[in-house]
């Protein structure tokens, strides 16, 4: 994965390395590589060069399109063996290099670029297998807080009670005690101020509650980042949580930092939101940018229907589930899955 250090890319560079891809995906969608017949897995219901693209074009700041762009095409010149060595040393990589070995892509031959076309592949893979799907399976489990609250927050691990219990409050304080998209005030906090003030009972601006023209609704507290990134068995995050943290990093540089240990639990990091509305933002459903990475390449879809799958709990005689990824959801919160 990128480092923090790598090199800022030429406006020079990132024309050209934005060109080279472009060109890669063309041919990539015009020539895929052919299916391996003896292959038992089903083939995947969505476009990757679709999904890669959009990657790059909504990673908001410079220096993250550089790591993205950086990343990308380190993965389609190297073989897999080479990729697992050569992010380590990204740092020092010359992207010149690079640049001018697909300079002249459409002179190779056949097999050179079938084999660039299997990379797109893997690479696309990858980060559904060990990015999105696990962040979306965990996007809507953030704890909530319970009776019982410590007396300390210094001493205690990621998500407990008073931590947790202190981020709501934080959060219902912030946001009015509103859900931040449907604008539905809090329901414990309102029969708490009637009971209180009775008819004169009002929300945080000062207007009558018995005027709202939305019922109440129950509200949580959504971390954005999901809570289950930071915490584990162990003091040690595993593979599978670092992998997800690195790829963060590299859309985002430094957002990591901000939400290291008990920081996940800051209110820079959560929403107020209705249940439903949390289930959706968790799942992608609903979001605050314009176009996420996921969508319009059938990648949500596909990820949709692992998650369904891994609820009913059925494998279907047509072969269609997704056993394998199935798998990864169930195992990469505690085992070191190195992708």
């Amino acid at each position: 994965m990128a480092s923090p250090h790598l090199t800022p890319l030429t406006p020079d560079q990132r024309v050209r390395a934005k060109d080279i891809l472009t060109g890669l995906y063309k041919y990539y969608r015009q020539s895929p590589p052919p299916i391996d017949p003896a292959s038992r897995l089903k083939p995947r219901q969505y476009r990757r060069a679709d999904l890669l693209e959009l990657v790059c074009k909504y990673t908001v700041s410079e220096q993250g399109q550089d790591r993205v762009l950086s990343y990308l095409l380190t993965s389609f010149l190297d073989n897999e063996t080479e990729w697992q060595e050569q992010r380590q040393q990204l740092a020092t990589l010359d992207l010149s290099n690079i640049l001018t070995a697909f300079a002249d892509f459409d002179s190779w031959d056949q097999p050179r670029k079938t084999a660039v076309a299997v990379r797109i592949e893997q690479t696309a893979d990858r980060l559904v297998d060990y990015f999105f799907l696990p962040l979306r399976a965990s996007g809507h489990k953030t704890p909530q807080p319970t009776p019982g609250l410590a007396s300390r927050t210094d001493i205690l691990p990621v998500g407990t009670s008073h931590r947790l219990s202190n981020l709501r409050a934080q959060c219902l304080i912030r946001d009015h005690h509103r859900c931040v998209i449907t604008r539905r005030f809090d329901e414990p906090e309102a029969i708490s101020r009637t009971d209180r003030d009775g008819a004169n009972a009002r929300d945080d601006d000062g207007r009558l509650l018995s005027e709202e023209e939305e019922d109440t609704a129950f509200l949580e507290v959504a971390h954005i980042i999901p809570h289950s990134l930071m915490s584990g068995d162990g003091a040690e995050l595993n593979d599978s949580k670092k992998y997800i943290l690195q790829v963060l990093d590299m859309f985002d540089p430094g957002i990591t930092n901000l939400i290291d240990g008990q920081d996940i639990d800051r209110t820079f990091n959560a929403l107020t939101l209705m249940l439903d509305m949390h289930k959706r933002f968790g799942s992608l459903k609903v979001y605050f940018e314009p176009v996420p990475a996921e969508k319009n390449n059938g990648a949500g879809e596909y990820i949709d229907k692992i998650l369904r799958d891994e609820d009913s709990a059925m494998v279907k005689a047509d072969g269609s589930t997704e056993l394998g990824s199935i798998l990864l959801v169930k195992l990469w919160d505690k085992t070191a899955i190195v992708p």
